[in-house]
């Protein structure tokens, strides 16, 4: 039985993301992203961000997709991407998006009586080890794996980039968990406004997440960050800030069950096997645009024990709370 629930889109034109993040999409929306944007002499911004998430259980494998559109002098910048293991880096083609959209119009269209859930080279050096590269589209990838928090800074600053103390600290909070970056440079020429290529990095992991810390000095009191994201995956799940439990403030839809032709054309156009996808995969979108919280956490994505909307459980502790109040203060 598939499950649906209407999707509510929020487009904010009027918002961009500023400065240090990574990732993106721009399609009709002005989305912000996650990550670290790295650049040198020129300042670049980020100007929308669409996301993908494909989250196998089975094979504790996430496949992460975005594409970027940025504006400024586009002639020295890059962006970093945090992962908890080596990542695969591949292209991917935009009709994985256009798919996308496509179901969310059919699936709006067909539940709008349903119930919302809720809410220019590379080099080392010492402490830094380059992994692999490759060239992705308009990027010069290399992966890049640190020991040593400053020797990250070292290499950024090697390289051309503004290692300012916000990303210092960025950098410091992956590189004591372990994890690999993902360092890409753009190879595409002076413009500005520049549209990257579509990329997937593929990884392992024991939860799915998304890298939306960014650096405390690219978003003041107030800022927000609107954002989509499509989550395909064979869990019943919701989205909350890594290490507390706290809920991510986007609104969350499921929109459908899959079906075989939609996953094998999804899994085609990202560069994937059909094998790769969930086996009974459902598709999740988050909308954000909200960001009480800030972003000095990154997201998790956490299977539900029950069907109940997570956000709303604390209202099964009142009546219980209540009971023991009572008893407390009964003579």
């Amino acid at each position: 039985m598939k499950t649906r629930v209407e999707y509510h889109r929020q487009t904010n034109m009027k918002s961009v993301a500023r400065s240090a993040v990574f990732g993106t999409f721009a399609l009709s929306s002005v989305i912000a992203a996650a990550c670290c944007i790295a650049y040198g002499e020129n300042k670049v911004e980020l100007a929308g961000e669409r996301a993908i998430i494909v989250w196998n259980s089975k094979t504790k494998m996430q496949h992460f997709i975005r594409t970027a559109k940025f504006e400024g002098q586009a002639k020295d910048f890059g962006f970093i991407v945090p992962t908890p293991t080596e990542p695969e880096i591949s292209k991917a083609e935009m009709g994985a998006l256009t798919k996308l959209d496509t179901i969310k119009a059919r699936e709006k269209k067909a539940s709008r009586n349903a119930v919302s859930l809720g809410g220019g080279g590379f080099g080392g050096g010492r402490g830094v080890t380059e992994v692999k590269k490759v060239n992705i589209g308009n990027y010069e990838a290399t992966v890049l794996k640190a020991t040593d928090p400053k020797a990250m800074t070292n290499w950024l600053r090697t390289n051309g980039y503004n290692a300012r103390p916000a990303v210092e600290e960025w950098v410091s909070y992956y590189t004591k968990q372990g994890w690999y970056f993902s360092a890409f440079k753009y190879t595409g020429g002076t413009s500005t406004r520049t549209e990257t290529t579509l990329v997937r990095l593929s990884f392992k992991t024991d939860v799915p997440h998304y890298p939306y810390k960014m650096p405390s000095d690219t978003w003041p009191n107030g800022h927000v960050r609107p954002m989509e994201l499509f989550v395909i995956t064979d869990q019943h799940i919701h989205a909350r800030y890594k290490g507390v439990y706290q809920m991510w403030e986007a609104r969350q839809t499921v929109l459908t069950t899959m079906t075989n032709a939609e996953k094998n054309f999804i899994a085609d156009q990202v560069g994937l096997k059909a094998s790769d996808m969930p086996e009974k995969a459902e598709l999740f979108v988050f909308d954000n645009n909200q960001n009480k919280y800030g972003f000095d956490k990154d997201l998790v994505f956490i299977k539900n024990s029950t069907n109940l909307d997570p956000q709303w459980l604390w209202l099964l502790c009142i009546p219980a709370a209540m009971v023991v109040v009572w008893r407390q203060r009964k003579p």
